[in-house]
């Protein structure tokens, strides 16, 4: 079976993975600032299948993206897909400037659609965390974006004098007997009620369910990104976790796109 490269570029991190039409084979990362600095001197040490087809991009650091072309052009792929609004995404953009929406947002989105069903909301733990709303119709009407937990403990770190740099992990209490688990408490603990406050605000405004009470239509929800697993846990409204979740929707977007 045909293999091609899925490659989602992120503000932090790149993940390359190696697809075909059924699954995302094999994944790399890499730190996104290196695309940005090679401009295809040198090539990520990749694991390639014997002859790829093609490939496709998502991007939210435009730096970066004549670095990843020009790898894959030295690989044999001199016009990968790009995605952007403009293409055949299968769902609708109920959006007043569609061009404004992040690539990785429209590949999540289609992720959820084609994967769960309508009506979801993906949740994709980054550099920020978006949440991200498709409606009934199957339509992208919009979402929200607040600080990455990354985000928020860093800031901690650098900005006051005596608070370390914490690794993130499920705090043993919720009062914390030192330093460390304190902080762990108002990340985790913490973040996990911004996350469920944003959740219930939007099921509200969607006239959804996120528990299948009330005689309403459920929504789908969905985590995905680097502390998805962490948070979700003890967040009962996200049904599902899918670390793979942007490759997969954009291994779905190649297989729909690349006979056009």
């Amino acid at each position: 079976m045909d293999q091609f490269f899925v490659v989602d570029v992120g503000n932090t991190s790149t993940k390359w993975g190696i697809a075909d039409r059924k699954r995302v084979l094999k994944e790399h990362e890499f730190p996104t600032t290196k695309f940005s600095e090679i401009r295809g001197r040198k090539i990520p040490k990749l694991k390639l299948p014997d002859h790829p087809c093609g490939a496709i991009i998502s991007c939210v650091v435009p730096d970066a993206l004549p670095g990843v072309k020009a790898c894959l052009n030295s690989m044999g792929i001199p016009r990968p897909l790009v995605v952007s609004s403009k293409m055949n995404l299968g769902i609708g953009l109920n959006y007043p400037q569609p061009a404004k929406i992040g690539a990785d947002r429209l590949v999540n989105a289609v992720a959820a659609v084609e994967l769960y069903g309508a009506p979801a909301i993906v949740v994709d733990f980054g550099t920020a965390v978006t949440f991200d709303v498709v409606s009934a119709k199957n339509e992208y009407v919009g979402g929200a974006i607040a600080p990455g937990l990354a985000a928020m403990t860093d800031y901690l770190h650098e900005h006051t004098a005596l608070l370390p740099h914490i690794s993130l992990a499920e705090p043993s209490s919720a009062i914390g007997k030192d330093t460390v688990s304190a902080m762990r408490v108002g990340a985790v603990v913490g973040y996990r009620g911004l996350i469920r406050e944003i959740l219930h605000a939007i099921a509200k405004e969607m006239d959804v369910t996120l528990d299948g009470s009330a005689g309403k239509s459920t929504v789908h929800v969905i985590a995905t990104g680097g502390h998805s697993a962490l948070i979700s846990s003890k967040i009962p409204e996200i049904q599902h976790v899918n670390a793979q979740l942007t490759l997969n929707g954009l291994r779905l977007l190649y297989g729909r796109l690349a006979g056009e």
